[in-house]
């Protein structure tokens, strides 16, 4: 299992980490561990599910819709949304090569 930061989701996903902090405050959007220190700890389950997050939430859906989901729906509609939105597919290829990295998935990960 790896772990990330906030900063590495921040940087994997484009939100910033003050807004990723509000949405587990407001939304329970992600519930990472904690470090002795109390720094978040993000596992390769987070990151994907705020990965399909981000993506939803940069074509146009409102987090507050989106929390009210269920992951599978989550899931689903970001590659349904992937039809509708062919000049923005490049995105969700590179969530989706990241997702296989993350479960070592080489043929996933292979053309």
């Amino acid at each position: 299992m790896n772990s990330f930061t906030i900063k590495d989701i921040e940087s994997l996903t484009g939100i910033k980490a003050h807004t990723i902090r509000i949405w587990e405050q407001r939304y329970n959007v992600l519930r990472p561990k904690r470090k002795d220190t109390n720094h978040r700890v993000y596992d390769n389950g987070d990151l994907k599910h705020i990965m399909r997050i981000a993506y939803l939430y940069r074509h146009g859906y409102k987090i507050s819709k989106i929390v009210g989901m269920t992951e599978e729906e989550i899931k689903q509609l970001s590659l349904e949304e992937t039809g509708h939105k062919g000049n923005h597919l490049y995105q969700v290829y590179i969530n989706q090569l990241v997702e296989a990295m993350i479960d070592f998935d080489q043929i996933r990960f292979e053309p």
